[in-house]
């Protein structure tokens, strides 16, 4: 029940590392996003909640850090291994397909995006921005599948309540990706509005203050 603890661990390194990003504190980021996506043994870790499900999160930002220490291989590196998951459809399967565009590869997509807009593919960027618009857009029109609500297909159980914010807030980074920042802003808002404890989307919103 509730968050796992695997999932805070892995989140609580990520922001960590992304402040230290913009502290420009570049090695110090680099240990927290190792420790990211490698969440302890001892820890509970059940379905999307391990570092696994941040991979192209991580890989982006631990770009950003590589380019930050001037180590431009590296950087092109990290980025090339979440872009290479997002040109094969393995993330943007997990975001567009039949789990929905709520789940953990949905959100991932949108990092994966930003890694090819790093590696100079800007249209496959927007291609990727756009289907995360027009997917939970759809979304928000459709009844939630019973089997989501429960939990079922081995997915994570997410609360019709959760799974709203959750699209609201994809369909905001969406936005984000695409430069609509006021349209960005007001997904965002209305996701947090929903589940204020959405921590990704209180973190996007506050960015854009």
């Amino acid at each position: 029940m509730g968050v796992h603890i695997g999932y805070q661990w892995t989140n609580a390194h990520i922001l960590r590392g992304q402040q230290n990003i913009a502290a420009q504190r570049y090695k110090e980021a680099l240990v927290d996003l190792q420790m990211a996506a490698t969440v302890p043994d001892n820890l509970p870790s059940r379905g999307s909640g391990g570092g696994g499900a941040h991979s192209a999160e991580v890989a982006y930002l631990t770009g950003l850090a590589y380019e930050g220490l001037g180590d431009r291989a590296k950087a092109s590196e990290s980025w090339n291994q979440a872009a290479a998951q997002a040109q094969s459809g393995g993330g943007r399967r997990g975001g567009m397909g039949g789990g929905g565009p709520v789940t953990a590869g949905g959100f991932q997509s949108y990092y994966q995006a930003l890694c090819l807009q790093k590696l100079g593919q800007a249209d496959k960027a927007k291609a990727v921005f756009q289907s995360l618009v027009d997917s939970g857009q759809l979304a928000l029109k459709q009844p939630v599948p019973a089997e989501a609500s429960r939990g079922g297909g081995g997915g994570a159980r997410q609360s019709p309540h959760l799974r709203s914010a959750n699209t609201h807030y994809m369909i905001g980074l969406g936005y984000l990706g695409l430069g609509d920042a006021a349209k960005a802003k007001a997904e965002l808002a209305q996701a947090v509005e929903i589940s204020p404890d959405l921590l990704g989307a209180r973190t996007a919103l506050d960015a854009l203050k």
